[in-house]
């Protein structure tokens, strides 16, 4: 917006007869903005750019740390459910010696 502004007060220098050093120094303004505003854009570019891949490296370390509690978690169900197979077949064969 900066560079149409100035290339249209630039323009207007020209056709008012301002003197040519005028007309120099307002394109030599509007050539600056210009290449302000390109380096600001690259400038952006680059902060979305470092800003997305810490994003995707924040979500893979959370991924990685997510799966691991998963598979500690199942692990420990499944210690969990041999442990009780193991106290119902004891408890059964108790009821069958008692029985007995």
């Amino acid at each position: 917006m900066r560079t149409f502004i100035l290339a249209t007060a630039a323009g207007a220098l020209m056709l008012s007869g301002c003197s040519q050093q005028t007309q120099e120094k307002a394109s030599e303004t509007a050539d600056a903005a210009a290449a302000d505003a390109q380096a600001n854009a690259n400038s952006a570019g680059q902060t979305i750019d470092s800003a997305a891949q810490a994003a995707g490296e924040a979500i893979n370390t959370a991924a990685d740390k997510a799966g691991a509690a998963v598979s500690t978690a199942a692990n420990k169900a499944g210690d969990s459910v041999r442990h009780t197979k193991i106290e119902i077949k004891h408890t059964d064969s108790d009821d069958k010696t008692a029985q007995d």
